[in-house]
């Protein structure tokens, strides 16, 4: 018996990158929203504050992750999981600059 290799889409695959990515940076939101409606004393809420700081940084590394693992395939599946994340992604404002360069760059890779 041949071995099949499993089909990969590339819209869910990018999908489930985009969906992961932007969950993660709405719970950092929703967190430090939360933080900043309390009643705390400033050190408390400055502790707090960096703690949402830290979450969008993880959401942003893992992004970039997932984007540097399809980048580096160099496959035609590749290029359409990043051609669909930048359509999910391209024109969104509210990416971190993190997000935001990562989208900068793959727009630009793709172009080319």
């Amino acid at each position: 018996m041949a071995e099949e290799t499993p089909q990969i889409d590339p819209v869910k695959e990018a999908q489930k990158i985009v969906n992961r990515y932007l969950s993660e940076l709405g719970w950092a939101r929703e967190f430090r929203n939360t933080v900043l409606r309390q009643l705390i004393p400033a050190i408390e809420k400055d502790v707090k504050l960096k703690n949402a700081e830290e979450m969008e940084l993880a959401a942003d590394e893992h992004f970039g992750a997932d984007v540097d693992i399809w980048r580096a395939e160099r496959s035609d599946i590749s290029k359409s999981v990043l051609k669909a994340i930048v359509d999910r992604l391209g024109k969104r404002m509210d990416l971190t600059f993190f997000g935001q360069r990562i989208m900068k760059r793959l727009k630009e890779e793709l172009s080319s």
